[in-house]
């Protein structure tokens, strides 16, 4: 049912059951497709088969089929290659992240050092992996009463022991003997009280899930190569220290270089904390002589290009193709299109196509015009007598 597919064979291996799951071995599945020409599968639609086959077989699993064309090339991948190696999805990612950080800087380089002074590249792996972390904190100073348990207990002693009060309440039966109702003691009687309380704190926990998005940047990597500046004259030695065209190269100064790491770390958004490297470096490049007054105009087309060359490229394709239709094709049609003339058609008939054949036919005799129309075509002519023969011979009968 898959408009790319042209032709499928399935090949399965079912184990035999066995009595413990330990011995057991896996369902495997191989799918061999033939496409149609010019109609390759995308991975999404792979997938799609690799799943339903695993589901059409019970005790298949998806890692366990295997789909190639009719060429051998294999066109599933196991899930156990994700993890080890990146898809073509992710590399493309990397790279037009790596390639947005290079332009961001090298604009900026250009338009302070001016065209072909700077290079720039950048190294920028991505954290591919789904993160999820649960965080649990609890503040110390914000504390709560959950609960509060007090009791008190009151016990007389006398004699070196400890008596509890007891008996019916009232005053003479709370009263111990030699006590009177004012308090004292006597015989040695002591009272004694006891205060327990027991305070339950509930402290103020915070409970944080925080998911990372996939596609953060690991770490950065920054190399800047920047040229130094040049200057009319010679070098001490009286021979030119720069360029072909005598001027001497003067590197940049340390200030210079911080200046533009400085520069760099806030374009590419610098973490320290994550690992990130940043390398500028002063080397005199190679000089091209560039013939004086053209300057201006090599840098305005090299600027021109860069902003505009993305847009006019498919302008480019769509005006040289109307070309070709308007220059090419379109005399070819018109050709084949227009009618034959007919000197042309008596031509191609056998026919006399000028006025001088025509004459020349009309002056000659019959006898003439037979003898030649005899030598051309012999057995129409030995056909034409015969009929007259015959008859000639019908009309004497």
């Amino acid at each position: 049912q898959i408009s790319q597919v042209e032709r499928v064979r399935v090949h399965l291996v079912i184990p035999e059951k066995r009595l413990f799951s330990s011995d057991q071995k896996a369902a495997r599945a191989a799918v061999v497709l033939t496409l149609k020409r010019g109609s390759p599968l995308g991975g999404a639609q792979v997938q799609g088969i690799v799943h339903l086959v695993a589901s059409s077989v019970e005790g298949l699993e998806a890692s366990q089929v295997t789909v190639v064309d009719n060429h051998g090339k294999v066109l599933s991948q196991n899930a156990g290659d994700d993890d080890a190696h990146m898809t073509a999805s992710q590399i493309e990612t990397q790279r037009r992240v790596e390639h947005d950080l290079e332009q961001r800087v090298q604009t900026m380089l250009d338009q302070v050092l001016g065209q072909d002074k700077s290079v720039v590249r950048v190294t920028a792996p991505l954290e591919f992996r789904q993160v999820e972390i649960t965080e649990e904190s609890f503040d110390p100073n914000s504390q709560v009463v959950r609960s509060e348990n007090r009791s008190q207990e009151k016990v007389m002693e006398q004699g070196g022991s400890r008596r509890p009060e007891q008996g019916v309440p009232g005053v003479s039966s709370n009263v111990p003997s030699g006590q009177t109702a004012g308090g004292s003691v006597g015989g040695g009687q002591k009272e004694a009280k006891r205060k327990n309380e027991t305070l339950n704190y509930e402290l103020n926990r915070k409970v944080s899930k925080i998911v990372e998005p996939t596609g953060a940047i690991k770490r950065l990597s920054v190399a800047v190569l920047v040229d130094g500046t040049y200057e009319a004259g010679a070098g001490a030695d009286g021979k030119s220290d720069g360029n072909e065209d005598g001027k001497k190269y003067v590197p940049r100064t340390e200030q210079e270089i911080q200046s533009l790491i400085q520069i760099v770390k806030k374009s590419v958004g610098f973490n320290e904390e994550r690992g990130d490297q940043i390398e500028v470096v002063n080397v005199p490049f190679e000089a091209t002589v560039v013939p004086a007054g053209e300057e201006g105009v090599t840098g305005a087309v090299q600027s021109f290009v860069a902003t505009w060359g993305g847009f006019l490229k498919p302008v480019l394709f769509f005006v040289l193709g109307l070309l070709v239709i308007w220059f090419v094709i379109r005399p070819v049609a018109l050709n084949l299109s227009k009618p034959m003339s007919e000197p042309t058609l008596l031509a191609s008939e056998g026919l006399p196509a000028t006025v001088a054949e025509v004459e020349a036919q009309i002056s000659e005799t019959p006898q003439e015009m037979a003898i030649k129309m005899a030598a051309q075509n012999p057995a129409s002519a030995a056909h034409v007598i015969r009929t007259w023969i015959k008859d000639e011979q019908g009309e004497k009968a």
